[in-house]
């Protein structure tokens, strides 16, 4: 028996053959490790055997328990992009690059209807099998969501092509089969553990006869002390690392912005306001390989516009797409160039105006996109002082992506995110990211709620630029585009 234990052991490995069998057990002789007895389990003996439905096939036994027929059924071969059939062949979905969008053709319906169909057939069938190995009880337990109103009218119910489950199933039929029914409700299982409270004296019966007996006083009682103690100690446990279950493993500045554990002042205050950054819930897609932008309702998961030239859908634009297009435009600004045309007659407006246009006429903006552009936040911006720094500066870097890692609660997590712009003044960095939108109030009271709001997303992109470049950044700036602010943050303020 113990030869054949091993030889059960060696075969469950990926080792096979007759030479690396004999040099398994030379090994465990060399170790002298212990031959474990083997337990066989005859037919006769009166034991529950725990087993799947296929391990089951060609056995009886008198009585048969089946459970976990509440789970829901798997619809294998759905949801994907591309579908196989040994019949039909390959079904793909039509895509459209144009929409950045997908939908289901005939032949991938009727593969994945087919595959659907098949799949449920050898679930019954495994179902089969599972029913027939009963000689004289069988016994079918499953959950199921309203099933004693499903059991009263079972007649009435959904059938197996429509079934999620095979309780679903079973359960309309188990009345015309003749098979006894029984609901158990959360009512019927809380009013049995109201009937088992007596079971508490035999508990503490047992709790003293385990410390010693009833007889022995003092010493019992310290016993059953000792023993409720151990039971506190291990009930009462509690995860060192509960922070770590709570974390993500990559986190965006934004969201790490909001999270911050600190009162901040709301920097929008009208309600077409409170989405105008990208931080509140819209993104823009990267530029496809046109180079248009299109946008993404991120909260809803649906597209709100694709901005594609030729588009002449009339729309308005909110805040966040709006912010998005000036974004957009101050990335491919030739900082020089503007600040040359601000002197012009009309104060830049026809240069500024044509730079729009040229962006359109590149594919990075589309005439929908256009019409709503800001020239006006443009020509501030070039006027400003912080445009004047990034233009003396012999490197200046604009719309610079980066992961950086960190350490939060006492776990390493991944910060992801895009740096507006920072440029080198000396031998140190100036940092400055474009904030649309803005409060209705005072400069200063403006600039005030502005390091609130975005101090701590200044602090992780400051930290980031710092640990990436091994350069210090001596200036944070939020640059305000729709007043033409800028406002400093200092270290104090974004830490």
């Amino acid at each position: 028996l113990a030869m054949t234990v091993r030889a059960a052991e060696y075969g469950a490995g990926r080792a096979r053959g007759l030479f690396g069998f004999i040099r398994y057990i030379e090994s465990i002789e060399d170790k002298k490790l212990p031959v474990p007895q083997a337990k066989l389990v005859t037919e006769g003996e009166d034991v529950v055997r725990v087993m799947t439905i296929h391990k089951s096939k060609g056995l009886e036994y008198p009585l048969v328990v089946v459970a976990g027929l509440g789970k829901k059924l798997m619809a294998a071969g759905r949801g994907g992009r591309l579908a196989l059939h040994r019949e039909f062949g390959l079904a793909l979905t039509r895509e459209n690059p144009d929409t950045h969008s997908w939908r289901n053709t005939l032949h991938m319906s009727a593969v994945n209807g087919r595959v659907l169909e098949e799949r449920r057939a050898e679930l019954l069938r495994v179902l089969y099998v599972a029913m027939t190995r009963a000689q004289d009880r069988l016994v079918l337990i499953g959950s199921l969501k309203g099933a004693a109103k499903m059991a009263e009218h079972s007649l009435t119910g959904t059938g197996a092509k429509s079934a999620d489950t095979f309780t679903e199933m079973l359960l309309p039929l188990a009345r015309e089969a003749g098979m006894k029914s029984t609901v158990v409700t959360p009512s019927d299982l809380a009013r049995v553990v109201v009937e088992c409270a007596c079971e508490r004296e035999r508990v503490t019966a047992k709790l003293a006869e385990m410390s010693g007996g009833a007889e022995e006083g003092v010493a019992s009682r310290d016993g059953e002390d000792a023993i409720r103690a151990e039971i506190d100690r291990r009930l009462s446990f509690v995860y060192p690392h509960e922070s770590a279950a709570r974390l993500k493993s990559k986190y965006g500045v934004s969201e790490l912005n909001r999270r911050a554990k600190r009162a901040r002042a709301r920097f929008y205050v009208e309600a077409s306001e409170e989405a105008a950054a990208e931080d509140e819930g819209r993104a823009a897609i990267a530029e496809d390989e046109g180079g248009a932008i299109s946008y993404e309702d991120v909260a809803g998961g649906g597209t709100v516009a694709t901005a594609r030239a030729g588009d002449a859908t009339e729309r308005s634009m909110n805040a966040a797409e709006r912010g998005v297009v000036l974004h957009k435009a101050l990335e491919k600004l030739d900082y020089a160039e503007a600040r040359a045309h601000r002197s012009d007659a009309d104060g830049g407006a026809s240069w500024f105006g044509g730079y729009l246009d040229g962006l359109v006429s590149a594919g990075f903006l589309t005439p929908e996109c256009r019409a709503f552009a800001d020239a006006d936040a443009l020509t501030r911006f070039a006027d400003s002082e912080l445009c004047a720094r990034a233009t003396a500066s012999p490197r200046a870097r604009r719309e610079t992506p980066f992961n950086y890692r960190m350490m939060m609660d006492g776990e390493r997590v991944v910060v992801q995110g895009v740096i507006d712009l920072f440029f080198e003044e000396g031998n140190d960095l100036v940092l400055a990211d474009f904030k649309s939108g803005g409060a209705h109030a005072d400069a200063d009271e403006r600039a005030r709620r502005a390091r609130e709001t975005y101090g701590e997303q200044m602090r992780l992109y400051r930290e980031a630029l710092e640990a990436i470049t091994g350069k210090r950044v001596k200036e944070s700036l939020l640059y305000l585009t729709s007043y033409g602010q800028t406002v400093v943050v200092p270290r104090s303020a974004d830490g």
